[in-house]
C-alpha cells in the first residue's frame, strides 16, 4: 500500500511539474507576442508623427533679423483703442 501511494504521490508530482512547466512556457510565448506587438505600434505611431514633421529650412541670419523688425515696425504702427467714458460704461464689456 505504502508503495502504491509513494508511485501516485511521484506521478502527480511529476505530472505537476509538467503541466507548471508547459503554462510558463506558454505564459512566456503569450507575454512575448505581446511585447513585440505593443513595440511595433509604437514604433509605427512614432514613425507616423516623425514623418508629419516637417523641418524648416534654415534662414541666413540677415533674414531673419529683416523679418523680426518688420514685426517690431508693424507692431508699433498697429492702432489701438482710445479709452473714452462712454465705453467704459458700456454694459457688454
Amino acid at each position: 500500500m505504502k508503495k502504491s501511494f509513494r508511485g501516485f504521490l511521484s506521478l502527480a508530482f511529476a505530472c505537476a511539474i509538467a503541466v507548471g512547466s508547459l503554462l510558463v512556457s506558454s505564459v512566456a510565448h503569450v507575454a512575448k507576442t505581446a511585447y513585440v506587438t505593443c513595440r511595433a505600434f509604437k514604433n509605427l505611431l512614432v514613425d507616423g508623427f516623425m514623418a508629419m514633421a516637417t523641418k524648416q529650412p534654415a534662414q541666413p541670419e540677415a533674414v531673419a533679423y529683416v523679418r523680426a523688425k518688420e514685426f517690431v515696425l508693424r507692431i508699433a504702427k498697429r492702432e489701438r483703442p482710445v479709452v473714452t467714458q462712454s465705453w467704459r460704461m458700456c454694459p457688454s464689456t
